[in-house]
């Protein structure tokens, strides 16, 4: 036995005899919400279910024919008339939009906008004639607009034009993890919280929402294995809105803004939601506070903005920041409209819900552990990709 001498001093006592105060919580850092998984699952919207077995789900999509044709190549007017060629001065998609008859504008880059009439078309070539003069030459990427058709008296019946739908695809992903514990371990005691298996498997619930979020966000394609016993991956925003990209450089700025609500904002509803990583969101946050900034402030003891609503004409935005957009998605933004997103989920089997369940009990018999299986068997349908977008650098 050791002696003290003189003054006992906090050092000259043994450690583990000494009380260990440790906060009764465990500080779990949680930085992530997952808004599209709170929106697609467990909203009032409904997800809907899917019953093929190897998790595939399509839908059918259509349009309005299409009424802008672009020039790929300079064309030379000929007697006042302009002769365009499939093939060779606009692609076969745009060369069938036209009919005999249609009336259009011809928007000449070079001369001005100019009126005509379809008014000779073959199998291959098209011709233009004014409604009043001639018309003048026309470069490469110039566009024609089709207004209408005009028909005389006594015209016959048109031939019809329509679109034929198309049918979009994607995949439900599996997607599952394990929650196990010795017997010892579960018996003992922490100091703090948050160790138990209960709440151990409470976290990997939160982590499951996590994955589902990011693959909902970045997938890229989606598709199966061809193994007898199939693996699928869907698809989620970033492998489905293609058109629209918008690409701000290296700082946002409001014409970029500008630019991305105009473009996810051109077809559909008046209304888009736009999920933005941790940057582009307090980038847009600035860029509004910049511009109301010289307004007078009726609020005194608090500085700053917090928009949540963005009004462009007449496009109402919801702004909703979304940090599982991270790493180099945290200078993303999607755009999109909510009533087209509709979630996926594999219908009930034997042992029940595959939209998300939890199985206890699935250690070995005998082996001294506890092990639980969390499952879900998920996707998302975006539907009409014209209709969001991305702003990204």
């Amino acid at each position: 036995m050791s002696l003290i001498s003189g003054t006992r001093g906090a050092g000259n006592g043994l450690a583990a005899n000494q009380q260990v105060d440790v906060w009764k919580t465990l500080m779990l850092v949680e930085p992530y919400n997952t808004p599209v998984m709170q929106y697609t699952f467990m909203g009032n919207k409904p997800a809907k279910p899917v019953y093929n077995p190897q998790g595939k789900y399509s839908w059918m999509e259509d349009e309005f024919p299409g009424h802008i044709a672009t020039t790929t190549a300079n064309v030379t007017a000929s007697s006042g008339t302009l002769t365009l060629t499939s093939g060779t001065h606009l692609s076969a998609d745009d060369f069938a939009l036209f009919r005999t008859d249609d009336l259009v504008i011809i928007n000449n880059a070079a001369n001005g906008d100019q009126m005509g009439y379809v008014s000779a078309k073959t199998s291959t070539k098209v011709t233009f004639t004014a409604t009043s003069g001639s018309l003048s030459d026309v470069a490469k990427d110039d566009t024609i607009h089709i207004l209408s058709n005009f028909n005389s008296e006594d015209a016959s019946k048109i031939s019809g034009l329509d679109t034929v739908e198309s049918e979009v695809y994607n995949y439900l992903t599996i997607m599952s993890d394990t929650v196990g514990m010795t017997g010892r371990e579960e018996a003992g005691r922490h100091y703090s919280s948050g160790l138990s298996f209960a709440e151990k498997l409470q976290k990997k619930q939160k982590e499951m929402k996590l994955r589902f979020e990011r693959l909902a966000l970045l997938s890229l394609n989606a598709g199966k294995t061809s193994a007898t016993m199939v693996k699928s991956w869907g698809r989620g925003a970033l492998g489905t809105f293609t058109t629209n990209l918008t690409d701000y450089g290296s700082a946002l700025s409001l014409s970029s803004l500008d630019t991305f609500m105009k473009n996810i904002g051109a077809k559909g509803s008046t209304r888009r939601t736009i999920y933005a990583g941790t940057n582009v969101y307090y980038a847009i946050q600035s860029i509004v506070r910049d511009k109301i900034g010289s307004l007078p402030s009726v609020v005194k003891g608090a500085f700053g903005v917090n928009i949540m609503t963005v009004y462009y004409g007449d496009l109402e935005l919801t702004l909703i920041k979304d940090p599982v957009l991270d790493g180099k998605y945290t200078d993303y933004a999607l755009g999109v409209d909510l009533d087209r997103v509709v979630g996926r989920y594999m219908a009930n089997d034997g042992k029940g819900s595959r939209k998300f369940r939890i199985e206890m009990n699935t250690q070995t018999p005998g082996d001294d552990i506890q092990e639980a299986k969390v499952l879900m068997d998920l996707g998302v349908q975006f539907m009409n990709e014209s209709t969001g977008g991305w702003l990204m650098t």
